[in-house]
């Protein structure tokens, strides 16, 4: 959380200073504002960013140990894939 807390504090700093042509993820968060126009606090888009990074790889663990389980459990089926 302080690592990206640390972040979130440095791109501030960052964005007051220049105002960029290209946009990433963390300018895109900074400047949500919801129907009240509330923008997200430091918290939310830190939950936020944390959510996109372990998304993926937890996901695509979880694809490769189910894959590894059924290799294991089916060892023709993991001969035939070797072939390929």
């Amino acid at each position: 959380m302080k690592l990206l807390q640390g972040l979130v504090d440095q791109k501030r700093r960052n964005n007051n200073k220049v105002k960029k042509m290209k946009k990433d993820m963390m300018d895109l968060l900074m400047e949500v504002k919801d129907e009240e126009g509330r923008m997200l606090e430091d918290e939310d888009i830190i939950d936020l960013l944390l959510v996109f990074l372990l998304a993926g790889h937890e996901s695509s663990a979880h694809g490769i140990l189910w894959t590894i389980i059924y290799l294991i459990d089916h060892p023709h089926v993991f001969q035939r894939a070797k072939v390929f």
